[in-house]
């Protein structure tokens, strides 16, 4: 009714329908054999379903269809009792983890879960379930919740003052503590494995690393940055930063960067516009990262660092 030049529109979003955003951890896919590709299609006919083919019995037109039973799909953590082939024909199990870096998460102990709902962020139980206690009373909206490695504590990014700006929750203590203070807008907190440090991307053009002690900035990086958490990783040893960034004619390729600051090095060459999930491996050997362009199949690129 606002809109008169918008007329017979459709749309099957409902926003009090449960939605949940599923990413396909790469390094691990890769290293058990399995495709993104394949696990995807394979998460695509169990979760949603798949037409088969039609027949006729008795005068009857038939459809057939196959998909997991309702049981096994009706909450994520069902995704942990579906399973996959690899390049081998080995079945391997899936494993459904709740991702920080988009809407919420597991804690890493396990013991908590955080998510955003309405624009807030709230916390319960993860074992024993019950009432979510509510974290953040703004009116503003939060996102891009991220947990430290100790369980205690969340970060996340808020909209206060029409500005995006990083806010730090304790739930040992209950406060809350304004991290960022920049007019420009920052994105993609994510936590250094020992939670000392915060890295996060200033204005799609700067990556900062924050000591959380002292609240100390230091620019390890400057260009064009994805300002997306799924973007930007530590190395499981705390000394390198790796995020994707834009090179030359807008493809986006992975750089690494010592978190200490130093020289910011491309470790790929693709010329691809469309890439994300970038991961490192835990033992800090290669980056994994998805890619395609246009209407391309999508991709898994392995960059070997050693």
């Amino acid at each position: 009714e606002m809109r008169k030049e918008l007329a017979g529109l459709l749309t099957f979003f409902a926003a009090d329908y449960p939605q949940y955003e599923l990413t396909v951890d790469a390094a691990a896919a890769m290293q058990k054999g399995v495709t993104v590709k394949a696990a995807m299609s394979n998460l695509d006919i169990l979760i949603g379903s798949t037409y088969e083919q039609g027949f006729i019995l008795f005068g009857q037109f038939y459809k057939l269809y196959v998909q997991a039973s309702p049981e096994y799909r009706r909450y994520p953590d069902d995704l942990n009792y579906l399973f996959v082939k690899n390049d081998k024909g080995e079945v391997v199990e899936l494993r459904c983890t709740y991702d920080p870096a988009s809407r919420g998460g597991n804690s890493p102990d396990g013991r908590k879960v955080a998510f955003v709902a309405r624009g807030e962020i709230f916390a319960a139980n993860a074992r024993e379930g019950g009432p979510a206690a509510r974290v953040t009373r703004s009116t503003a909206r939060e996102s891009q919740l991220e947990w430290a490695p100790d369980s205690k504590r969340i970060v996340y990014v808020s909209e206060r003052d029409d500005a995006q700006r990083i806010f730090l929750y304790d739930f040992s203590t209950s406060t809350e503590t304004q991290l960022t203070k920049d007019a420009k807008p920052d994105d993609a907190p994510r936590f250094s494995p020992d939670g000392n440090s915060l890295a996060f991307v200033r204005d799609d053009k700067n990556l900062i690393v924050m000591d959380l002690a002292t609240k100390a900035e230091r620019v390890v990086a400057t260009g064009y940055i994805s300002a997306s958490q799924r973007n930007l990783t530590w190395s499981a040893d705390g000394k390198w930063l790796a995020y994707l960034g834009l090179s030359t004619r807008s493809f986006r390729n992975a750089y690494v960067v010592p978190a200490a600051g130093g020289e910011s090095r491309a470790v790929s060459a693709i010329p691809n516009a469309n890439t994300n999930g970038l991961s490192w491996s835990p033992d800090g050997q290669f980056l994994v990262f998805n890619t395609s362009q246009r209407t391309e199949d999508t991709d898994v690129v392995r960059v070997d660092l050693t």
